[in-house]
């Protein structure tokens, strides 16, 4: 994933305790996550690396204002997808990538359906790190179109 994060600000939405974000996310990180116990790892996790990321404590779709123009958007959403409002604000705000990881490639299609009218698909590959099972992880990297 880091291959497609250009250097600058990032925002890592749905971060869970700050994994991909704080791995690849740059010195200009921010990090939003609702579950306060994955909230609290995330913070010491940004204490033990020496990070200057910023935790946010929030649902992403409370959390909207992060999303900006000036932002690469890390995604990584329930199985579930991604919330209305954050789809919404990513096409009113139209940064210029997002990085959507998904554990649900259908959900991930869906939401990348109704991101279309203003992202195109740059690269996406699959990820079959739960060998024996039926689940797998998905890339899509979206570009703004010109």
């Amino acid at each position: 994933m880091k291959q497609w994060l250009p250097k600058g600000k990032t925002v890592d939405m749905y971060s869970g305790v700050g994994t991909i974000g704080l791995t690849i996310g740059g010195s200009d990180v921010t990090l939003v996550e609702l579950d306060e116990h994955a909230v609290r790892e995330m913070t010491q996790n940004i204490s033990r690396l020496g990070s200057s990321a910023s935790a946010v404590h929030a649902a992403s779709e409370a959390a909207l204002e992060h999303i900006t123009t000036d932002a690469t958007i890390i995604l990584d959403p329930p199985r579930a997808g991604l919330h209305q409002h954050v789809i919404d604000r990513l096409i009113e705000q139209a940064p210029e990538r997002i990085v959507y990881l998904s554990c649900n490639p259908v959900t991930q299609a869906r939401d990348v359906e109704l991101l279309a009218e203003v992202y195109g698909i740059r690269a996406h590959k699959g990820y079959n790190f739960f060998p024996c099972t039926p689940h797998i992880e998905h890339l899509v990297v979206l570009d703004k179109k010109a």
